[in-house]
């Protein structure tokens, strides 16, 4: 990343509420080399413009930031190349994280960037969600989904795996109003329930997006 780009970060963390440490940009920055290089051989993201990838995979993902609380044990269900996971673990090295794909390039990306940037807690996973050992069932504060499916669907598979006091949050696009209404009766069917929804716009570009939490009733 050169001035500019780390520039555009760092601006636009600040206007999420987040104030980014050198330290903190350094690894966004060797984020960005290894992501680079995977993608010119492995096309990991369609994202190739580095403002979007900032604004798009980066702080999109630091958009659900202020939402978890200190220690908590996340499930990132589809993480991709590892958005929102990667980006929350650089800021947030309290964070617990189990990061769950299907696609085991991404889950490779995943493991060395873990290794790149020495996290811990921090386990990538290469498996289908509904595939997961027993033992993971009912122990995460939090399970978090960007882009991956419908309300509907994310709940259903993400149930099994909260803790009683657990919530999803669904990082959704702009027609998440009408998501919400649409999942109501199945929500409810699943004892399951929208908790808060909070509209945002991301830096720079203004895209809409919805955060949306659902817990158990």
């Amino acid at each position: 990343m050169n001035l500019a780009e780390k520039s555009l970060l760092g601006d636009g963390a600040s206007q999420l509420g987040i104030a980014l440490s050198a330290s903190e940009i350094e690894c966004f920055g060797r984020l960005t080399e290894e992501l680079l290089r995977w993608n010119s051989k492995l096309n990991l993201t369609s994202l190739k413009d580095m403002r979007e990838i900032i604004i798009k995979h980066y702080l999109d993902s630091l958009t659900i930031y202020n939402l978890l609380p200190q220690g908590a044990i996340v499930l990132d269900i589809g993480s991709g190349a590892g958005f929102p996971s990667i980006p929350l673990k650089i800021v947030r090295n309290d964070l617990d994280i189990l990061s769950v794909d299907s696609v085991l390039k991404k889950i490779n990306f995943q493991k060395q960037i873990a290794r790149l940037l020495g996290f811990e807690k921090f386990r990538p996973v290469h498996a289908r969600l509904e595939a997961l050992d027993d033992g993971e069932k009912g122990r995460f504060d939090f399970a978090v989904a960007r882009a991956v499916a419908d309300i509907t669907v994310l709940a259903r598979l993400a149930k099994p795996f909260l803790a009683d006091h657990g919530k999803l949050i669904a990082m959704k696009g702009s027609r998440w109003r009408e998501e919400i209404e649409l999942s109501a009766k199945e929500l409810d069917g699943l004892g399951l329930v929208v908790t808060e929804s909070r509209e945002l716009r991301l830096p720079f570009s203004g895209d809409e997006r919805g955060i949306v939490l659902i817990g158990k009733k």
